[in-house]
């Protein structure tokens, strides 16, 4: 029987697409009722629409508008966790077995931002820091306490364990009583641990960076060197970390130049190597300055890098050489190198050729030609340096291969095509805008990041920039407050609807101010074994995050596909 238009559907039929429920009448049983943005969409006209520039209008959506997706907690939960946003699940509802999670067809993992710029608004704890016995998770606003919160039911693995003394007795040694509100890591699903000394190897160290810069003929003409030297030097007393925080400045083309800014030599020095086989390599202490103590001298070279290479015609790239260069002259100390690249590494060890002239790999465009790049990516990783790159293309550069030196040492690429100051007025800003804020935005070095999961859940796979160490431990040499990891989740085990599903990352770092630190976050979730419930509780922006991560990893084929060559990177 044909359904007529106004008629409400006969009970049992399925509803109609743009069925809608009309105003003031009782909704009917299968009634499809259309929620308030559907309608408004289908009361817009093509008249109402207009064009927006993405590059000009970065932030399409109203400020006062709150888009994160929390779970369906109780009010006296949610209250716990201030920033939903820096760490979710693609599931606000868990279900409860892998039965459910395989029908449902979706993805189920997290999505963290370890260490988001939130200013002083991060709850600060300092020892003695309660820790399961077992599982070694931390303790938390989620954790059951019993015996007068003598002790506390680890929601991790249910263990029983004694809260720290210092807990109930002060500093005079006297009882005191104890006060959940003044216990923040009771409170606030997001705190920071002042790290106590067995959480260190060694003693922080200083912040370190070194910049690496194309001299090139493309890099100079395409006014990326004058842009970047620029940058670095209006912003050289924001650049982060306390007193001993140290710059130092290679440029690079066919030949290295090195650049001697120690104190005792009066004006900046040029040393020029051309041998790129063994290049020689000067001390930390000549090439690598405090910038408190020579500010003035780094400005001043700052300033002379532009005008030395106005006229160069040398249209090479000893890439390889100037990164392994930079890698021995910070290795015992750990850094950040930024390398900042016109076109394809063209000579010395590292030198990629065009794919159209190479046939390994044959059909798989975009996977690394070599393993130079992931090699010494390695190597950096073992020695607390990361290398972030900076890619100025106006011809051809190998972005899949040079880009594995930053994939597995915790760094970022940033891609400018067809860059130029002037014929691409909208590229340089971009560019510069970027840069500004990478200069002197937060960091962090020497970093793990650790993640915990309930009982019957496990994680399994990472997805980011990053060295997995463990199925659950990532090795970070730096991280920023910029970066996200994806992180998937299997379920093993059923778990019980009566129990929360707990998620926890602790991020153990060194700031740029040489405070050896723990950030916790916690992540509480209900169960259900309801299909519908799991569905209307779908995080779209963690899913949408976790599958583009999934997504840019399936694209690029791991380099243990290289035949002949096996390397597990997990």
């Amino acid at each position: 029987m044909p359904q007529h238009p106004g008629m409400a559907p006969h009970p049992g039929m399925a509803p109609q697409p743009g069925m809608a429920q009309q105003p003031g009448m009782a909704p009917q049983p299968g009634t499809f009722i259309e929620d308030p943005a559907t309608q408004r969409m289908r009361q817009m006209s093509l008249s109402d629409m207009s064009y927006i520039n993405l590059m000009e209008h970065r932030s399409i959506f109203p400020k006062d508008e709150k888009l994160t997706c929390l779970p369906p907690l109780p009010p006296d939960l949610l209250t716990h966790n201030k920033y939903p946003e820096h760490f979710c699940s693609t599931l606000n509802v868990v279900p409860s077995s892998s039965t459910i999670l395989n029908k449902l067809k979706v993805p189920f993992g997290l999505v963290i931002q370890p260490f988001k710029d939130l200013g002083e608004e991060v709850p600060i704890v300092t020892p003695p820091i309660p820790r399961c016995k077992v599982c070694r998770t931390y303790v938390n606003p989620y954790v059951q306490l019993n015996d007068g919160a003598r002790r506390w039911k680890c929601n991790i693995c249910a263990r029983l364990n004694d809260m720290p003394a210092d807990y109930f007795y002060g500093e005079d040694g006297r009882r005191v009583p104890f006060d959940i509100a003044n216990r923040p890591e009771l409170n606030s699903a997001l705190v920071e641990y002042i790290a106590p000394s067995e959480y260190t190897t060694r003693p922080p160290q200083g912040a370190i960076y070194l910049y690496l810069i194309d001299v090139s003929i493309g890099a100079v003409q395409s006014g990326m060197v004058k842009m970047a030297c620029k940058v670095l030097e209006e912003e050289i007393d924001s650049i982060p970390g306390d007193t001993r925080r140290s710059i130092g400045i290679i440029c690079f083309s066919s030949k290295l130049h090195y650049f001697n800014l120690h104190k005792n030599s009066g004006q900046p020095q040029m040393l020029v190597v051309p041998d790129l086989e063994e290049p020689f390599i000067p001390t930390i202490d000549e090439l690598i300055v405090n910038i408190k103590e020579e500010k003035q001298k780094i400005k001043d070279l700052l300033a002379l890098i532009p005008t030395v290479f106005a006229d160069s015609k040398d249209p090479d790239c000893a890439v390889g050489p100037v990164l392994k260069a930079a890698k021995e002259l910070i290795f015992r100390f750990g850094g950040r190198l930024t390398l900042l690249m016109s076109r394809s590494p063209s000579l010395g060890e590292g030198t990629v050729k065009k794919r159209a002239e190479s046939s390994k790999l044959e059909g798989l465009s975009l996977a690394p030609l070599d393993d130079f790049y992931k090699i010494l990516a390695l190597e950096c990783t073992q020695k607390q340096v990361t290398v972030d790159l900076f890619l100025f293309p106006n011809d051809n550069i190998d972005v899949p291969t040079v880009s594995t030196i930053s994939q597995f040492s915790s760094g970022s690429v940033y891609y400018y095509p067809q860059y130029h100051f002037e014929k691409n007025p909208v590229m340089a800003e971009k560019f510069i805008s970027e840069f500004r804020h990478y200069v002197v935005r937060p960091v962090a070095f020497e970093a793990v990041l650790r993640i915990r999961c309930t009982s019957g859940v496990n994680i399994h796979s990472f997805f980011g920039n990053c060295f997995v160490r463990a199925h659950d431990l990532i090795a970070l040499a730096n991280v920023s407050p910029d970066v996200a990891f994806g992180v998937q989740i299997s379920i093993d085990d059923n778990l019980h609807e009566s129990k929360l599903a707990i998620f926890q990352s602790a991020l153990l770092f060194t700031s740029a101010k040489g405070d050896r630190r723990i950030r916790v976050h916690t992540l509480a979730l209900p169960i259900s074994s309801d299909p519908q419930t799991i569905y209307n509780n779908l995080n779209i922006d963690a899913s949408i995050s976790l599958l583009a991560k999934m997504l840019s990893r399936s694209a690029t084929p791991p380099l243990w596909v290289t035949p002949g060559k096996h390397c597990n990177m997990q």
